[in-house]
Order: structure tokens, then C-alpha cells, then sequence
């Protein structure tokens, strides 16, 4: 098991050689806000488009998915609409969680990019959201590469409960060699 992480920007996201992407949607989510954020900006407003127009219902737990475009390096984009961040309980993280996972399992996916649902969440510990997706993760994919992208803050609390749990753990850098990245 394979936990790579980095932060939140697109130098990071544009070198990410996951091969599908997943991104939890918000109904608190408008315009689309971190990595979600990113992609949007890459889809030319794409996602924010299927929001206005309800084809992506951040209310219902229908998952979307949106196969490869040039724009992007992934072969796949799943979108999981997770309800109302405010209303969003441990238990209710959890149940979401579950299956935001077992959607991506049954799509055959082990090499994912992904950012940590409910992170911000009102009543919610940053480090449970952390560590409650990683077991997840760990539950659903089997012999899984995941690229975590997390606030620059939780860098070194995700690689240390990464480790912890058995993941080997890195960090993605974005030190420049040779005077290119």
C-alpha cells in the first residue's frame, strides 16, 4: 500500500500520475473548492456546470463518472456527492465514506489521487477525517497506490498516521532539479 502526499495546487496536481481521480462534492461546494476546485478549473467550469445545472446533485448520493479528457491526465473522474458539510456527523462521514469507496472498488480502481473527505467539517477532527478515509481506502482497494492532497498543515500528520496504519508513506516534493521541476 502506496500513500503519496501532497498539497493542494496545481504544480502538484498536474504531476500527478494517478491513474483516476475522486472527488468528494459538497453541497456547501459552490463554486467546487480544492482539489474539486483544481479539476473544475482544468474542465473550463465543467463540474461547476453540472452542478448549476443538476446533473451532479451534491443533496443525493449519486456518484458520477466522467471518463478521461486531454485537459487532464486522469483515465477517470468519479465524483461522489457527499450532502451538506454542516450536517455531516463522525457516523455519517463514515457511512459516506463507505461508499464513495465501494463505488471506486467496483470500478476496479488502485491507483487513485484523491483529497480527505469532510476535512473542515464542523465537529469533525481533521485527524479522524484522515484517519477514517485511510482505513477505508485500505478496506475497499486492494494492493492500493493513493495520492493523498491535503492543506500543506497536514502533510506531516498524514504521513505519520500513513505510516502508522502500514502505508509506505511519501511525500511529493516540488523541489526544483536542474532548475526545472
Amino acid at each position: 500500500m502506496d500513500l503519496l502526499l501532497g498539497t493542494i495546487d496545481f504544480d502538484v496536481f498536474d504531476r500527478c500520475d494517478a491513474h483516476d481521480l475522486a472527488l468528494p462534492i459538497f453541497l456547501e461546494d459552490r463554486p467546487p473548492m480544492g482539489l474539486a476546485g483544481l479539476a473544475d478549473w482544468r474542465l473550463h467550469g465543467l463540474v461547476s456546470n453540472w452542478i448549476a445545472r443538476r446533473f451532479i446533485e451534491p443533496r443525493e448520493a449519486k456518484p458520477v463518472l466522467y471518463g478521461g479528457d486531454s485537459r487532464l491526465s486522469f483515465d477517470r473522474i468519479f465524483i461522489q456527492p457527499m450532502g451538506s458539510m454542516a450536517d455531516i456527523k463522525a457516523a455519517d462521514l463514515a457511512r459516506r465514506n463507505e461508499e464513495f469507496a465501494s463505488v471506486i472498488s467496483l470500478a476496479g480502481v488502485h491507483d487513485l489521487a484523491c483529497p480527505v473527505p469532510g476535512l473542515g467539517a464542523e465537529g469533525i477532527e481533521d485527524e479522524y477525517a484522515l484517519e477514517q478515509w485511510l482505513a477505508t481506502l485500505e478496506i475497499h482497494l486492494e494492493n492500493p497506490r493513493v495520492t493523498l492532497f491535503l492543506p500543506g498543515h497536514l502533510l506531516e500528520i498524514a504521513s505519520g498516521k500513513g505510516q502508522s496504519a502500514g502505508w509506505n508513506t511519501e511525500l511529493i516534493s516540488m523541489e526544483k532539479e536542474n532548475g526545472s521541476y
